[in-house]
């Protein structure tokens, strides 16, 4: 791996900075990571959906794809693993590579499909190409630290995408008028969802690929990200660049130098032939002290200057030691030396066995019910296919006009005593209820709006000046109410009284 071919900047940073140097490196390389994107991801859905449209299960493409997400992946991780060397790809060369088809591609499209650490530990199988123990090893160093931070990745891509595909059909009721927008949300639901047409389903096959094309390339580099910081911080991938580039300074330095040597000897010759013979009796010239160098005098530095640098070096900041607390084993000294006593063989099978059964207990279960959902399909696609197209018939929904109010008689206080001694009560307070609601109308010259409620018509009685009035009224209404909701009816002396004193107060009809 040349390291000194690297177009980043190496240095060991946190997680989430690790993740959004790969989100950077995705940026940088768009254009060549979507164009090989949609290169292999197109083709492979026209065919599953032209293979899911023949056979009348447009379902089955849905699930293919978001099965086949460890292939697609390969092809962003690809390019980022050659820009990050400073040699991008081309489209054709990055479809052409042997590492999108043959390194741990059945593994992940398998029993690694649901792994929660894919964006991580895909570059050791793409990239590193080791197997069986070494890859198990290397992959638990690498989870050890950024294990949680691989899972969030996870989550958190995965509700954007989500949000994505939701978004779309969204936007589509936002430009419904208000009025409408409760019968176009239940046709758009009736449509997309609870029985959808062909063409309702890929059309939602492309909303799902178009909202995965552009979440999953992001997901890829910010698990890149991670592995480059992660792979620096184990092997020092920064301290060996430093080396490098001081190891080249060095040659440089020793090239020049070589090439200046010959000229340096022919100039030193020169000067010897040169010098006069007399020179040799000349005194030495005088030795320049470092001190009179920098222009300090001979006498000894200030004590001020002193206490300030004893005190700058008892700084703890500045201390090459350090102290700290951490938790030991209570045992004692001869415990300690004693060596562990070896497990015996019996129980490191049995806890093997258990560890085997918790590791590959639930990947075989599924394998097993996969395989009995395939060898069971032939049968249950026929019944699943006569599901969907079977419609629920809904019952038919009567509609019946309301009948229109009937005016109000001339003599309202015999009309609504004659419905009173019938046993009609509700009739007879809903009758004074209303004739009272008309004649205030009247006497303040004003309608009431369709659909006013008790309350609208209890505001409106406050413009009465006459007390006694808004008072008869407002009794009426709270008798109506407790009629009409909680089926209360006053006894007939309170009956008589209601209607002797509305009748005094509202005489006249309008």
């Amino acid at each position: 791996m040349r390291l000194d071919q690297l177009s980043v900047m190496l240095r060991p940073r946190d997680p989430w900075e690790a993740t959004d140097l790969g989100i950077a490196l995705w940026r940088r390389h768009f254009g060549a990571i979507m164009r090989a994107w949609l290169g292999l991801s197109l083709p492979v859905l026209a065919l599953l959906s032209a293979f899911a449209w023949s056979i009348d299960a447009l379902w089955l493409a849905f699930l293919m794809m978001w099965w086949l997400k460890p292939w697609f992946d390969r092809v962003p991780l690809f390019v980022l693993s050659r820009a990050v060397f400073g040699s991008v790809p081309t489209t054709l060369q990055t479809l052409r590579a042997r590492e999108l088809y043959r390194p741990g591609l059945f593994a992940w499209l398998s029993w690694r499909r649901l792994h929660p650490a894919r964006s991580l530990l895909l570059p050791v199988d793409l990239l590193e190409g080791v197997g069986g123990a070494r890859r198990a090893a290397r992959a638990a160093v690498l989870l050890r630290a950024v294990g949680a931070q691989s899972l969030g990745l996870v989550c958190a891509f995965a509700a954007i995408e989500f949000a994505l595909l939701v978004s779309v059909f969204v936007v589509c009721l936002m430009f419904v008028p208000t009025e409408f927008l409760t019968v176009k949300a239940r046709a758009l639901w009736s449509t997309m969802f609870q029985s959808p047409p062909r063409w309702a389903q890929l059309l939602t096959l492309c909303v799902y690929w178009t909202s995965a094309s552009l979440v999953e390339p992001i997901y890829v580099a910010a698990g890149f990200g991670l592995y480059l910081n992660r792979r620096t911080q184990l092997e020092a991938w920064d301290i060996e660049l430093v080396f490098r580039r001081l190891a080249a300074r060095a040659r440089a330095l020793a090239e020049v130098a070589a090439a200046l040597l010959p000229a340096a000897l022919l100039c030193a010759a020169l000067a010897g032939v040169a010098t006069p013979a007399r020179a040799a009796d000349k005194p030495p010239p005088p030795t320049i002290t470092p001190a009179q160098l920098l222009g300090e005098s001979a006498r000894p530095p200030d004590p001020r200057f002193e206490r300030a640098l004893d005190k700058a070096y008892a700084d703890p900041a500045l201390a090459r030691s350090r102290k700290f607390t951490h938790w030991v084993l209570r045992t004692d000294a001869k415990q300690r030396e004693q060596a562990p006593e070896p497990m015996p063989d019996w129980l490191k099978a049995i806890g093997w066995i258990l560890a085997a059964i918790a590791e590959y207990g639930l990947w075989g279960l599924a394998a097993v019910l996969l395989l009995l959902l395939l060898w069971r399909l032939p049968r249950w696609l026929p019944w699943v296919k006569r599901q969907l197209r079977s419609e629920a018939e809904l019952p038919q929904v009567q509609e019946e006009a309301l009948p229109e109010a009937l005016p109000l008689p001339d003599d309202v206080p015999g009309a609504v005593r004659a419905l009173w001694s019938a046993g009609r009560q509700r009739d007879a307070l809903a009758l004074l209820y209303r004739a009272g609601v008309e004649r205030l109308a009247a006497r303040l010259e004003l309608s009431f709006p369709p659909g006013a409620t008790e309350a609208d018509c209890l505001r409106r009685a406050r413009r009465l000046e006459d007390e006694a009035a808004r008072a008869s009224f407002t009794q009426v209404v709270r008798t109506w109410q407790r009629a009409a909701y909680a089926r209360q009816f006053p006894d007939d002396e309170s009956f008589d009284a209601l209607l002797s004193g509305w009748s005094q107060r509202f005489p006249v009809a309008a």
